[in-house]
């Protein structure tokens, strides 16, 4: 029993999405799992086989987990972006000198907030790759659709 409800809470946990991304990880948890629902004796090295089913149900849900945390923190720099004015007009009468001035002083302040937030998107992305840099071909192309997506909302973010 506790071996479905750890299996059912990753499948809750993931969307249709992530479950392409994730397909060879559910794969092999299905494998390690098979046994026990075909042909496992219970009555020897139960605990054994419970505990390996266990422990790689953990390691597929604390990778969905960092997968999607990851996910949260791009978007919140999405977010962050797409939230940023990169001016600085108030309600009063301007020098033009003045006026250029404070603008620039606005937009090397805004740089460094954008190079902040695409080193931290960069960050995200690479350590989100390291749960699928050695899979298939088949998932390598699920991560292209899934960093073309991220690329889209990076380009609506900076609209």
């Amino acid at each position: 029993m506790l071996i479905v409800r750890d299996y059912n809470n990753i499948i809750h946990t993931i969307n249709e999405k992530e479950k392409s991304l994730f397909k060879e990880h559910l794969d092999s948890l299905d494998r390690t799992i098979e046994p026990g629902i075909r042909r496992h004796n219970w009555g020897s090295s139960a605990d054994s086989f419970v505990y390996a089913c266990r422990k790689e149900c953990q390691d597929v849900f604390l990778n969905v987990k960092k997968f999607q945390n990851n996910v949260m923190k791009i978007n919140s720099q999405f977010e962050k972006i797409s939230t940023t004015t990169l001016t600085n007009v108030q309600k009063k009468l301007y020098l033009l000198s003045e006026f250029i001035r404070q603008q620039e002083e606005t937009l090397k302040v805004r740089e460094t907030e954008f190079t902040h937030a695409f080193g931290e998107i960069a960050n995200g992305v690479m350590e989100t790759y390291d749960l699928f840099i050695h899979r298939s071909s088949k998932i390598q192309n699920e991560w292209l659709k899934f960093v073309h997506r991220l690329d889209d909302n990076l380009e609506k973010s900076l609209k």
